[in-house]
């Protein structure tokens, strides 16, 4: 993903100017609530400062210079990746990115909440669901044994659902019909904690609902994914989760056997 696709150019911004402040900049940055606001120093962007410092640069009638002690002159490329991305977010409430040797655009933390941010956290989600689903298959030869350790009502919608393909002359088995949440719950029954690097059944259980709370946000598009800083370091946790998840995944299904046939890898 290139960040571009989430931030503003700097044409479009509201920026500031090293020199006296401008009021009307200053109400234009209140108007619409903006936190931060690039700035310039002739055509050169060498930062970002904060509105309200600006506000008070302002009102104070002090000039801003590039001293500034709350000028913020971090960066970041626009081919980071996400955890790059998320890391620095956890932070600051914007960013410059970077092209070719030139500060281009900000971005905010409410650039975050955008779609093209979404896309490829949901496919490391997919990509670790289906290792589960297969995983799953490995553990137990038969499914009836992990179905009866699930609730009445999971288990008559995962049954109603396996009957039907049967009726429908396509017996997939009852994994295609479980949630994320489901994978989890049967794994933490079936002891595998281990194997996908987590010390206790505890610590892979408080790990599951981290993944399944940011999960249920990446697959609502209108759902705020952060709100704050907490948001953004609780993402970043989950991807990081996620990765090892996946690789650990990886492993365990190779050491149980990777050559018999699944619908799920």
């Amino acid at each position: 993903m290139n960040l571009l696709a989430i931030s503003t150019p700097i044409a479009e911004c509201v920026v500031l100017r090293v020199g006296p402040m401008q009021a009307s900049t200053v109400v234009e940055l209140q108007a619409r609530h903006y936190d931060q606001a690039p700035v310039l120093e002739g055509e050169l962007v060498i930062g970002t400062l904060p509105s309200s410092r600006a506000t008070h640069l302002l009102t104070s009638g002090q000039n801003l210079t590039t001293a500034d002690p709350e000028l913020i002159r971090d960066s970041i490329e626009a081919d980071a990746n996400i955890e790059t991305l998320l890391g620095v977010m956890s932070h600051a409430r914007s960013v410059l990115v970077g092209s070719d040797g030139a500060k281009v655009a900000l971005l905010t933390i409410s650039d975050l909440n955008r779609h093209p941010l979404r896309a490829p956290l949901y496919a490391r989600l997919a990509e670790l669901e289906s290792l589960l689903a297969r995983l799953v298959d490995l553990v137990y030869d038969d499914p009836w044994i992990w179905l009866s350790g699930l609730r009445d009502d999971v288990q008559a919608k995962l049954i109603g659902q396996w009957e039907l393909s049967k009726r429908r002359n396509v017996d997939v088995g009852p994994i295609p019909a479980c949630t994320m949440r489901e994978l989890f719950d049967v794994l933490q029954r079936g002891r595998v904690h281990g194997e996908l690097g987590f010390g206790s059944r505890t610590t892979f259980r408080d790990a599951c609902e981290a993944v399944l709370k940011v999960r249920n946000r990446v697959m609502h598009p209108v759902r705020a994914l952060v709100l704050g800083h907490d948001d953004v370091a609780a993402t970043r946790n989950v991807v990081e989760l996620a990765d090892s998840m996946t690789r650990n995944a990886r492993a365990a299904i190779e050491r149980r056997g990777a050559d018999r046939r699944s619908l799920w890898l």
